[in-house]
């Protein structure tokens, strides 16, 4: 059995093909607080139309136009970038990702709103392409640069907030 995935911002769309090339569909309300509760809901009722268990599903694949939408309608979490201070401006110069490599006149392909450049903040350390320290990084920094950006309305990410070992 395969399934796939589609969240949306109204619905979680979700089909199973089995062996025999047999298909079964749902569509299921979308759970934008946890989405994995749609997805949950969505999977057991598509293996229940295919008469199929949990165990026999060798392949999921997912996808979310949620994400989409969000860079299509210009909405989202206010959000900030704190990166190695002198690569701010990585992501909008968007270097190695153009679909037009050498058109120095195109636009930026980068959906720059959703980290304007007021909210893409350096800190001071510094590593070497081998993940090296050269310059440690200071948890003062981090948190001095992290203050405007709280007061704008930005929220700490849970991969961002987590601890290194």
């Amino acid at each position: 059995m395969q399934i796939g995935a589609d969240i949306g911002g109204t619905f979680t769309d979700i089909v199973a093909l089995d062996r025999t090339g047999r298909l079964a569909l749902t569509k299921v309300p979308s759970t934008p607080k946890d989405l994995l509760d749609g997805i949950a809901v969505a999977t057991a009722r598509v293996l229940a139309l295919a008469g199929a268990e949990p165990g026999d599903v060798e392949r999921f694949i997912h996808g979310t136009t949620v994400a989409t939408n969000a860079v299509l309608e210009q909405k989202g979490a206010t959000t900030a970038i704190l990166t190695t201070e002198g690569f701010e401006d990585v992501l909008e110069m968007g270097r190695m990702k153009r679909s037009r490599m050498y058109d120095l006149d195109m636009d930026p392909e980068v959906p720059t709103f959703l980290a304007p450049r007021r909210r893409r903040l350096g800190v001071r350390e510094r590593l070497d392409a081998r993940g090296r320290v050269l310059v440690p990084l200071h948890e003062a920094d981090v948190r001095r640069r992290w203050r405007p950006c709280a007061r704008s309305g930005c929220r700490p990410s849970r991969c961002a907030t987590s601890s290194r070992s």
